[in-house]
């Protein structure tokens, strides 16, 4: 009694599944920031907040997509088990070996822990926001009290 999924469905949410995404930060504003006027700001929480960004925030957020870049990387590299299309083009990810893709625990956990690491991005993404949000904010109000 297992649930049949039509094969273009299946090929649908495994492309899904494995679509990448990027982080490119330069650190150079904040390396001039810190050189030049990080202790000419008066205000401590504004700089709390950028070195948190900085030094917390987007390490952490680099580091969770570096491990899913090699987590997707060791899925994918038993796809010629699975699968017969790869195309990262069209992001087609077509199974044609459903059954014993359903018996490999290892794939099966791999796509678990992705989720886990698509679930740690989406934190990150919505905390990176509010802490720039933030700090534009509080930059507005340390350049109009100059």
């Amino acid at each position: 009694d297992t649930l049949e999924i039509p094969i273009d469905s299946l090929t649908n949410y495994f492309s899904i599944s494995f679509r990448t995404t990027s982080f490119l930060i330069t650190n150079a504003p904040f390396d001039a920031l810190k050189e030049f006027g990080l202790n000419n700001m008066n205000n401590d929480s504004l700089k709390y907040e950028i070195q948190m960004l900085y030094d917390v925030y987007y390490p952490e957020y680099r580091g969770t997509i570096n491990r899913y870049y090699e987590l997707i990387d060791g899925a994918l590299g038993k796809g010629e088990n699975y699968f017969e299309d790869l195309s990262f083009l069209t992001h087609k990810i077509k199974p044609y070996d459903i059954n014993s893709l359903k018996k490999d625990r290892s794939f099966l956990f791999s796509l678990i822990r992705l989720r886990s690491l698509n679930e740690q991005l989406i934190y990150y993404n919505n905390e990176i926001f509010e802490r720039q949000s933030k700090i534009l904010k509080m930059l507005d109000q340390e350049l109009q009290n100059k």
